[in-house]
């Protein structure tokens, strides 16, 4: 019982949202309410101007449950706008697939910066992420369903067979 008791604080002490990881700055408080800091994922940056704040990287925590693109591009424009950073350069992403249930990715964040480039507004739209995150939670949900038969049929074998 008091494992029970245990795993239950454990749970519940842990945080449910995207691990971050940070280089190269320290997490700052408080966040500026009209900070609007913009993404892009367009890479090399040609023409650019500002200061490096440092890199970010979101990955998958320990019990990880609200790890979607949604929730990872709100916690980057939190951190980018925590260090007064304008734009989140997103250098790497992974969607999730059947062995990763997150959306992981990397970013550099950016400090006065000026660029001769329109950022990805299209791309990081409202709607376009509402779709992807969509897709993401469809596939997943048909991930565990195959899964949850498959280890129902195997499981069924293995106990047909374990009576002989």
């Amino acid at each position: 019982m008091r494992t029970l008791y245990l795993l239950i604080i454990v749970i519940l002490s842990t945080n449910c949202t995207h691990r971050v990881v940070r280089m190269g700055y320290q997490k700052s408080e408080p966040v500026p309410r009209d900070c609007e800091a913009v993404i892009s994922r367009q890479d090399p940056i040609t023409e650019f101007s500002g200061d490096k704040v440092g890199q970010v990287k979101l990955g998958l925590g320990v019990f990880t449950w609200s790890c979607n693109e949604k929730d990872a591009l709100e916690t980057l424009r939190e951190e980018a706008c925590a260090q007064n950073a304008g734009l989140i350069q997103i250098t790497y992403e992974k969607r999730p697939s059947m062995w990763n249930a997150c959306y992981k990715c990397k970013a550099e964040l950016y400090r006065n910066s000026s660029v001769a480039f329109s950022p990805d507004g299209a791309y990081y739209s409202p709607g376009a992420i509402q779709t992807r995150v969509k897709e993401d939670s469809k596939k997943l949900r048909a991930n565990t369903t195959v899964g949850i038969v498959t280890g129902a049929f195997l499981g069924g074998i293995v106990g047909f067979l374990s009576t002989f």
